[in-house]
């Protein structure tokens, strides 16, 4: 299929894209965003008509001159919505304290909401009022296929979904030779099939399984036969085309989001800047644009700016934003399978789902530490939808959450419910629908129903709500990565003029390694791949120069090399640190070297036969309920951070700080502090790089509050091994009472594991 040349194939692709294949759908997106750039005008336009589509009634599509357009347009306009940041540098912002959950909800905030926001689908009634109205300004050969594709296909091979697909596998213009003539299209919009070509293909879904049902009204006339042929009313084509395309916006706008990398998206963003405008006034005039609306009322952070907050603009004009907690509630339901929307969920079983849920870095991190927290935020929620019954402090409580609705913008997926919804009806292709006879005074008509039966629809199949899911989980469970080769600039390289291009991308892999989003490098290999370009050329880089202006780092270690880039060069390149419990440290300032040792030993815990889970960077409030509280409470260290932690199943089984050297004796006074406090309950382990390090280490630890030995070793760090240490301190009464284990990374046991096939890394939450 040729989609800019070909109008006839741009015109299957708009109408029908669930029945294409993914390449075609990716290609056409693979000269986004400049060809939607190259039309930024119209592009505005598009968007403007869209946030205001409330119905799905034809509509031209505005702003779109050529065919492909409706398809990229559309995607376009779902990724400027849900990336957008309209309320960055305003008083709204300014008013709440730095740092702080308010502020960073203000942040992206259609992003951070679970599900579509308002704006969100009335752009998808826009693309299916714009896609039904091209179809139906269509010539009769196209609008025959068309129609005949989507309510008279033959009995369809459902083997795989690739199979189901009328345009995958079979050239375009044979398709429609093979469809064209299966029906005919009146002057009227009207489809009329051959009784020989009637199947349940062109029935509707059932209104409790039908995305578009608020469009079928309370009861729809019957299909009637007249002269041998089964006759679809204009009305119901369009309803059946809207159900089809409600799908198909999902498809594409799932395809374009991870097709399109953030920088680019960014592009569009900055280019239009009327769109910024128009998504800040509903949230000026306090629509609920956020919908359903996870807020709070009667709550307000006593560190606001308290000179803003007398600004009459900025109290005359509430801003209705989500409140963090509530958010972590959704996103953690979505992520359990045995959790479900709106319906009673015990206060104690969500407490519990959510103290081992663990959201991906692209959503809002999870900081509920305690019951209490979880009963303050359902009980101040705004939306009446949720609920909190039974004795609020008590855990016989239950509270109900209403759904978030689907959301397509996930990391790719082998399965997706468009597919399961193409799979259900290419089965209907193969059944013909029962018929009845109606009388009347004058005649008698056989008639069959508009509506499918209820054990027909995709939504009583066990297979899509599975998929539908799993889909879900994806969506705020597993980490946005990218490969090495497809790595490109995240900023403007010339707002960084002291570095080549080249220099730039190289130092992007590096950051993006360090934050653990590429897909094939890891901390754990040797870094000196990432200097090869995607046509596996050397790229031109200066190391010595990018040491010497401080843009890099690097420690070499017989043949591997690591390296780093400092967190303020990372921010210059559009790299955001990753906070989350999980995923990294709370500051950026962490270093390759540190990240490493993190990612060393939680591999060799999770070759560990008794362990089931790894946490990397584990909040200890996780650790209420576990034998390691109440040490944990004396020493006042509920509201810290453990390296690495191992579970088997629900029972923490060991723990490690790793340290590198550095002028602050206290980081690893803090890390032995811990270590100390949970050696009575778990194995743990102190992890340094190497013997230098290790060394250096044990100077600043040797202290009358910390490890006061009678004396140093009589040595130096070349000629004391991490066996000498192991011996000294056991010798000192150490090993066992302040920790279990010392180790370098050299001395880990984790060079049984292939980083490339070995499934035991899936025991590690986040591992990409």
């Amino acid at each position: 299929m040729t989609l800019r040349a070909n109008e006839r194939d741009a015109a299957r692709v708009a109408c029908l894209p669930l029945d294409c294949p993914e390449d075609v759908l990716s290609t056409l997106f693979g000269n986004e965003p400049a060809g939607i750039l190259n039309d930024a005008d119209g592009f505005e336009t598009y968007v403007e008509h869209a946030v205001e589509q409330h119905d799905i009634t034809p509509t031209p599509g505005y702003g779109a001159t050529d065919i492909h357009e409706l398809i990229t347009f559309a995607a376009g306009c779902a990724l400027r919505i849900r990336y957008a940041d309209p309320l960055t540098g305003t008083k709204y912002e300014a008013r709440e304290p730095d740092g702080s959950a308010e502020q960073r909800m203000l942040q992206r905030p259609f992003e951070q909401h679970p599900g579509l926001n308002w704006y969100d689908r009335n752009a998808r009634r826009f693309y299916i009022a714009s896609v039904t109205s091209f179809y139906e300004a269509m010539g009769p050969a196209m609008q025959s296929e068309i129609a005949a594709v989507l309510l008279a296909p033959p009995p369809a091979d459902t083997a795989t979904p690739e199979a189901c697909r009328a345009y995958d596998g079979t050239a375009a213009e044979t398709v429609h030779e093979q469809y064209t003539n299966r029906v005919s299209v009146t002057d009227d919009g009207d489809v009329r099939i051959p009784t020989g070509h009637v199947t349940r293909a062109c029935q509707l879904l059932p209104k409790h399984a039908n995305p578009i049902a608020d469009a079928l009204g309370d009861e729809l006339p019957y299909l009637q036969y007249e002269h041998n042929e089964l006759v679809i009313p204009q009305h119901h084509v369009r309803l059946k085309l809207a159900e089809y395309l409600w799908h198909g916006w999902n498809r594409i706008v799932n395809i374009a989001d991870n097709k399109l990398s953030r920088p680019e998206i960014g592009r569009l963003i900055d280019a239009t800047p009327g769109v910024t405008e128009l998504l800040r006034g509903r949230f000026k005039r306090n629509n609920p644009v956020l919908t359903p609306y996870y807020g709070t009322t009667g709550t307000e952070n006593p560190k606001r700016d308290w000179n803003l907050r007398g600004d009459d603009a900025l109290n005359n004009k509430p801003l209705r934003i989500n409140d963090k907690r509530l958010l972590t509630v959704v996103d953690c339901i979505r992520a359990t399978p045995d959790l479900r929307f709106d319906d009673p969920i015990p206060i104690d079983k969500l407490w519990h789902a959510l103290r081992s849920f663990f959201p991906a870095p692209h959503r809002p991190g999870n900081d509920i530490a305690s019951k209490p927290a979880l009963r303050n935020a359902l009980r101040d929620a705004a939306h009446t939808n949720i609920t909190l019954t039974g004795h609020s402090d008590t855990d016989e409580s239950a509270c109900t959450i209403p759904s978030p609705g689907f959301d397509p913008y996930y990391p790719t997926c082998r399965q997706n419910p468009w597919d399961t919804y193409r799979y259900t009806t290419a089965k209907h292709s193969h059944d013909t629908p029962p018929t009845e006879q109606h009388r009347n005074q004058r005649f008698t008509r056989t008639r069959t129903r508009p509506v499918l039966p209820q054990k027909h629809a995709p939504t009583q199949l066990t297979a899509h709500e599975t998929i539908r899911q799993r889909t879900q989980q994806t969506a705020v469970t597993t980490p946005r990565t990218v490969s090495t080769c497809a790595v490109e600039p995240r900023v403007d390289p010339a707002r960084v003029p002291q570095l080549t291009r080249d220099e730039i991308i190289f130092l992007t892999k590096i950051s993006l390694a360090m934050e653990r989003r590429l897909t094939d490098a890891t901390l754990t290999q040797s870094m000196r791949l990432l200097r090869r370009d995607t046509d596996g050329t050397q790229l031109n880089v200066d190391e010595a120069k990018l040491i010497d202006t401080d843009w890099l780092e690097s420690h070499d270690e017989t043949n591997s090399v690591l390296y780093n880039v400092p967190a303020d060069k990372r921010r210059r390149l559009g790299i955001e640190n990753i906070a989350h419990d999980g995923y990294g440290e709370k500051t950026p300032a962490e270093k390759a070297l540190h990240r490493k040792g993190v990612d060393h030993v939680a591999a060799a815990l999770a070759a560990k036969d008794d362990v089931t889970r790894v946490i990397r960077y584990c909040d200890t409030w996780r650790l209420r309920n576990t034998a390691c509280e109440q040490a944990l409470q004396a020493n006042d260290l509920l509201n810290t951070r453990i390296d690495v932690i191992a579970f088997n199943k629900n029972t923490p089984r060991y723990a490690a700080g790793i340290e590198t050297e550095s002028n602050k004796p206290e980081k690893p006074r803090r890390t032995l502090k811990k270590l100390t406090a949970l050696t009575d309950t778990l194995e743990t382990r102190f992890v340094a790089p190497n013997n230098t390090h290790l060394w250096t280490l044990m100077r600043q630890l040797h202290h009358p509050k910390h490890l006061n030995f009678p004396s140093f070793p009589n040595s130096d760090a070349d000629n004391y091994s991490p066996a000498n240490w192991r011996d000294f301190l056991t010798d000192k009464g150490i090993l066992n009472s302040n920790f279990d284990e010392l180790h370098t990374y050299r001395t880990l046991n984790n060079h049984k594991l292939n980083p490339d096939t070995n499934d035991r890394l899936s025991k590690i939450i986040g591992h990409a």
